[in-house]
């Protein structure tokens, strides 16, 4: 099993969430929404940016599962180009 880290640009909801629920894909993940965050490219200025709104999600799937994920998250990043950042880990005892 896999566990998916993402936060994103709330902008992006409707773009992000249909990848999970496509074809039930993943039938349930926890969503933070409200999630705040400083930019890199903000903090290089000095400056720090809160005004943006992130979501948080967690998801866990099997492997196959997670890997149709990753593809489909890192082609959006590719058209979206920034507000989507993510980490999978193992997810090795699931309670």
């Amino acid at each position: 099993m896999k566990l998916l880290t993402l936060i994103y640009d709330a902008s992006l909801e409707n773009l992000v969430t249909p990848i999970f629920e496509r074809g039930m894909a993943v039938t349930r993940y926890s969503k933070i929404e409200g999630v705040t965050g400083a930019r890199m490219d903000t903090l290089a200025g000095g400056e720090y940016a809160s005004e943006g709104q992130n979501t948080l999600i967690l998801v866990i799937a099997d492997d196959g599962t997670m890997e149709g994920i990753v593809a489909e998250l890192r082609a959006l990043r590719e058209q979206v180009g920034h507000g989507l950042r993510g980490v999978v880990t193992n997810a090795e005892t699931v309670i």
